[in-house]
């Protein structure tokens, strides 16, 4: 916990030891309870725990804000701080073993093949799809939805240059559960609005922490694109925490995420 403040959230002039040993500024006691929070926000973290966001923004609401004083911190990005701690409680554990320690084959050539991130590659769960359908009232499940994002991926098949309407109709589909690589969100997200101008559902989910910059990518690529036959966007969303993803190659259920899943309707 204090190797990744100091790292990553520490505004250093204010975590300096002053020359005189002996003399004690209020700044700099400011500064330890402010690294004495930080431990105690980490010592609280569950897997799963929502009311982790919610300390969160309290510290940075305590630490971080100027109206609060000096800031002593950087602000927290909640979801990134979630998945550092879930990866190193996962290590705790042991993880998924050796399957895991080291990406597959196809998940290398795929990462390579598309230049995403081998995090990029996660498959949704069940759990996932049940709270999808009573969300919407519909199902997106594989036969249900087009998957233009599968795993593993089809030879020759790129989701990003072909036409989901096409692919849609030969399924008998008329909606698209999109599962994109979180880290070409503006990519697919311009391509969901193409696909949802031809006449397409789409259920997009994105981190919950990327959530208002994917609201504007949405906003961008409508502008760009709209035109007198063009129909505007009719978005909602909705945040669910604790989403369970599976990994691709041991179909092990992953720690879990908190996603923003949002319906071009």
């Amino acid at each position: 916990a204090s190797r990744f403040f100091q790292e990553n959230l520490a505004v250093h002039e204010f975590f300096q030891l002053d020359s005189n040993p002996k003399q004690v500024h209020w700044s700099h006691v400011r500064a330890s309870m402010c690294l004495a929070d930080f431990k105690h926000l980490v010592s609280s973290w569950r897997p799963g725990r929502q009311e982790f966001w919610k300390d969160c923004a309290g510290f940075t609401a305590m630490w971080a804000d100027a109206a609060a004083g000096p800031p002593k911190a950087r602000p927290i990005n909640a979801g990134r701080l979630n998945n550092y701690l879930s990866h190193l409680w996962r290590s705790a554990i042991g993880g998924g073993g050796e399957e895991e320690a080291r990406p597959s084959k196809d998940v290398l050539q795929a990462s390579i093949r598309f230049g995403i991130r081998v995090s990029d590659i996660r498959v949704s769960c069940d759990t996932l799809y049940a709270h999808c359908q009573v969300w919407t009232g519909l199902s997106w499940k594989p036969g249900h939805a087009l998957d233009p994002c599968p795993w593993p991926v089809p030879e020759d098949f790129d989701g990003l240059n072909c036409s989901w309407k096409q692919l849609a109709a030969e399924q008998g589909c008329t909606r698209v559960y999109l599962n994109p690589p979180w880290s070409q969100l503006h990519s697919w997200l311009h391509k969901a609005v193409a696909e949802y101008w031809e006449g397409l559902q789409i259920l997009a989910v994105v981190p919950n922490w990327q959530e208002d910059e994917c609201i504007a990518i949405l906003s961008e690529a409508q502008q760009s694109r709209q035109s007198a036959d063009k129909k505007s966007l009719k978005i909602k969303t909705s945040r669910l925490w604790d989403a369970e993803f599976a990994h691709p190659t041991s179909s092990r259920v992953l720690p879990p995420l908190d996603v923003t899943l949002v319906w071009l309707m």
